[in-house]
């Protein structure tokens, strides 16, 4: 790796240049050149997936992870057919007054082989695959229905998030799909609420903009969720389509001793208001954390202080008619 350390002269310009080293050995790591080739080839996805530019030697703890991903990547590709894959809701809650204005839809997936899988797991495993592109209908199909269900039953007043991946946005095929729901279900697209995050934008920042562009202009909201983590840039709010903005969790953990954070809080509020931004704070497990946020102002709070994600029969309770 020190040989890279230097750059070199080609064609009258200094080229710079990293390596990823992935090693294995004879005989405890394999004992065919197949084998050690597969061990060393999944050192160097380590050393990749660890920030590039190092080495990885092969362990035990390599191997299971490399087939943790194999068995979620397997088990992905018949999730859907075999009804593994459900959607549970949580609340928001509306500061002024404690009441449910809405939910947002999370993935769960329940595998008969591995069992239950977490969605930071799976999640990033079904983006690199492109498997998200199924799994995103189907979520997007899970949520019309539940709120044509809701109309049926009277409920007005709500919205249903739902999160996107940055691998819908580029596929092309995201508005046209969300539109064909839109009349399938004939209802209008305001009780839809689409999640993204800033880091996802970044990777292909002009055509996520225009991709989120023509769903505002079809009638959904959009929300910029885990803001204050990663890229995060007061410019965005000004050329993004945001309606919300989610407050990051970390930094209501943080708060408790860190008046930064509170300080950071509190702007961010005062910001979004006058650029008319509507305000979640998201992860919000204690009273006093409530009653703070309720200080300054905030309009809405998620977290496991009001409910955890549930099934959907059991939220519905949670609205209430405009009528009652």
């Amino acid at each position: 790796m020190s040989l890279f350390e230097d750059s070199y002269y080609i064609m009258d310009k200094n080229i710079y240049t990293t390596a990823s080293i992935g090693v294995s050995l004879f005989p405890d790591d394999g004992q065919s050149f197949e084998s050690l080739l597969k061990s060393a080839d999944s050192a160097l996805y380590k050393a990749k997936t660890n920030g590039k530019n190092q080495k990885q030697m092969f362990n035990d703890k390599i191997s299971e992870e490399i087939n943790r991903i194999y068995l979620i990547h397997k088990g992905l590709r018949r999730a859907l057919e075999k009804n593994e894959m459900y959607v549970v809701f949580q609340p928001k809650i509306k500061l002024h007054n404690n009441e449910v204005d809405g939910f947002e839809a999370l993935l769960r997936w329940n595998s008969r082989e591995i069992g239950f899988i977490s969605p930071a797991e799976f999640i990033p495993i079904s983006e690199s695959t492109r498997l998200i592109i199924p799994i995103g209908k189907f979520v997007l199909r899970e949520v019309f229905s539940k709120i044509r269900y809701l109309l049926n039953e009277g409920y007005d007043n709500f919205k249903i998030a739902v999160n996107l991946s940055e691998i819908q946005l580029r596929d092309g095929g995201l508005v046209s799909y969300f539109n064909s729901l839109v009349k399938e279900y004939n209802l209008s697209p305001e009780y839809i609420e689409l999640e993204i995050t800033e880091s996802m934008l970044m990777k292909s920042v002009d055509n996520n903009i225009e991709c989120l562009m023509e769903l505002k202009r079809l009638g959904a909201s959009i929300a910029l969720d885990d803001f204050g983590t990663g890229y995060s840039s007061l410019n965005h709010l000004t050329k993004l389509p945001i309606d919300v903005l989610k407050i990051d969790r970390s930094f209501l953990i943080d708060m408790k001793k860190n008046n930064k954070s509170k300080y950071i809080i509190e702007n961010i509020i005062e910001l979004s208001h006058k650029l008319n931004i509507t305000v979640v704070a998201e992860g919000v497990e204690e009273k006093e954390q409530v009653e703070y946020l309720r200080s300054i102002k905030c309009d809405k709070v998620q977290g496991y202080y009001y409910s955890k994600p549930q099934e959907f029969k059991y939220i519905i309770n949670m609205l209430s008619k405009k009528d009652s």
